[in-house]
């Protein structure tokens, strides 16, 4: 006869006993987000301030403030400084930006400007390395250039430029067509053939000291023998 087994009551366990520590984890990592955000927030002051270094003849600080539209102001860790700067290198006129936050509420924008030497075409400028520059400023006292090709005319115009200074010329305006036209500020203008431009130059070296270049309206060396010479108030041609 098989004894009789009596059951063993199972102890119950209490929900305070899964509650409470779950309850101080919660506690725990809500104190810890409190904690993130309230120094998120007083660490995010707003950078209203804007600090630009080095000196610049064409950029403002108010050109720069309208070039970041809704980047600026706003909050210091917010503040992404690597599309600020991609930003302004979009201004026609900024060739270099480099751009720094300064604890707590400052922007600081270090800027290198485009420097046009000749204005382009009418409505543009160029910089010294015939690089388009697509804007144009008023009150500069620039050459004008015209042309298709603006690395080649400005090439051509550094060279036509120190001829002319050697021979007390100042070079205002140069165009390029079927071949070059160079323009002076005393209303001299010489033409040259595209390709043989220089030599036509060297040819003419030795000869233009000699007129009274004040008297002189234009010279044309697109000649295989020669050259043409028209004289101011006189419109008679002088081939040489």
């Amino acid at each position: 006869m098989k004894g009789a087994t009596r059951n063993k009551s199972k102890q119950a366990i209490p929900w305070s006993t899964y509650i409470k520590p779950v309850s101080a984890t919660v506690t725990a990592a809500s104190l810890l987000l409190a904690v993130v955000l309230l120094i998120t927030y007083v660490a995010n002051k707003p950078v209203e301030q804007l600090q630009v270094v080095g000196n610049q003849s064409h950029i403002t600080k108010v050109d720069i403030v309208n070039q970041l539209g809704e980047l600026f102001p706003s909050g210091y860790l917010t503040l992404d400084v690597h599309e600020i700067e991609q930003t302004l290198l979009r201004h026609p006129l900024i060739a270099k930006a480099s751009v720094k936050k300064i604890w707590p509420n400052v922007l600081s924008v270090a800027l290198t400007e485009e420097v046009p030497v000749a204005r382009w075409n009418g409505s543009h400028m160029l910089s010294e390395h015939g690089e388009v520059i697509p804007i144009s400023l008023s009150g500069l006292s620039l050459p004008s250039l015209r042309g298709q090709a603006s690395e080649l005319v400005m090439e051509h115009y550094l060279l036509f430029n120190r001829w002319s200074k050697r021979h007390n010329l100042n070079l205002t305006e140069l165009s390029k067509g079927a071949g070059w036209l160079l323009s002076y500020d005393n209303g001299l203008t010489i033409r040259l053939d595209s390709n043989t431009a220089m030599k036509e130059l060297e040819k003419l070296e030795s000869v233009i000291d000699r007129f009274q270049i004040e008297r002189v309206s234009s010279i044309d060396m697109r000649y295989e023998q020669g050259f043409a010479v028209a004289w101011k108030h006189d419109s008679e041609d002088v081939q040489g």
